[in-house]
């Protein structure tokens, strides 16, 4: 349901991928600044349209509680871009040391996906969002695509305001165009997945469903469906890569 994400979207999102290829060995803190870029973008998306009862620790939650799927939506989006940056990230700087610059974007969007799936297994006792608080409410289908793609677009506009900024900072010029096109491809990606799967994008998720509405099969579905939205953006990441003469 979630990005890159992430990666993105974001960070798994190859999104992280500066426009200049940088000597093996070299210390590059742009991935670093961008793929922080894709989860605040994630962060401040949701506290700016959901407010704190978007984050996981339940500050918003008491006792008898239920944490609205919405709510629980948003913070397995944070879950998935924090993963996936952190994947793609070490896929980045092991693509740095091993020399391997032209393999980068493999073994960033493989770090991505390796990541969110690991999270998956080691959080699995704490259930499928860690520490949202209380109880959770079922997830509509609907909600649950259409955060996928609010997760990689949140990401992806992050990443690409931070990468600006950096270069604003330090004196340089990126490739802007290359990379909007990794996030565009990572976000069409995810589209794309939503509609092989599901046979549709998905609904906007600020707001509850209409009732009567199909209800993902568990809880537990929900972490599948963070491990599918990265896997997703990380292929149309690829995808637009290669269209782009990558």
């Amino acid at each position: 349901m979630y990005t890159s994400l992430p990666v993105l979207l974001t960070a798994g999102f190859l999104q992280v991928l500066p426009a200049e290829a940088q000597t093996p060995g070299q210390t590059d803190l742009r991935p670093v600044v961008v793929g922080l870029g894709a989860i605040g973008g994630v962060l401040g998306s949701s506290i700016a349209i959901l407010g704190i009862g978007a984050l996981p620790g339940g500050l918003a939650y008491s006792a008898g509680m239920t944490v609205p799927a919405v709510m629980s939506v948003a913070m397995g989006r944070l879950y998935a871009t924090t993963g996936a940056v952190a994947g793609g990230l070490l896929g980045y700087y092991a693509a740095s040391l091993l020399g391997a610059i032209e393999d980068r974007p493999l073994l960033i969007g493989l770090g991505a996906v390796a990541s969110v799936l690991a999270f998956n297994v080691a959080s699995a006792p704490l259930g499928a969002v860690p520490f949202a608080g209380a109880a959770l409410e079922a997830v509509p289908v609907s909600i649950a695509l259409g955060s996928r793609i609010v997760a990689a677009t949140a990401a992806g506009a992050g990443a690409l305001a931070a990468n600006w900024l950096y270069d604003r900072w330090n004196g340089e010029r990126s490739d802007q165009l290359y990379l909007a096109t990794l996030v565009g491809g990572a976000i069409a990606g995810v589209a794309a997945g939503n509609l092989l799967v599901s046979g549709t994008l998905g609904s906007l998720p600020f707001a509850q469903a209409a009732a009567g509405a199909t209800e993902l099969a568990s809880t537990a579905a929900q972490a599948a469906s963070r491990l599918h939205a990265v896997g997703s953006a990380v292929i149309g990441g690829w995808a637009a890569h290669w269209l782009y003469g990558g």
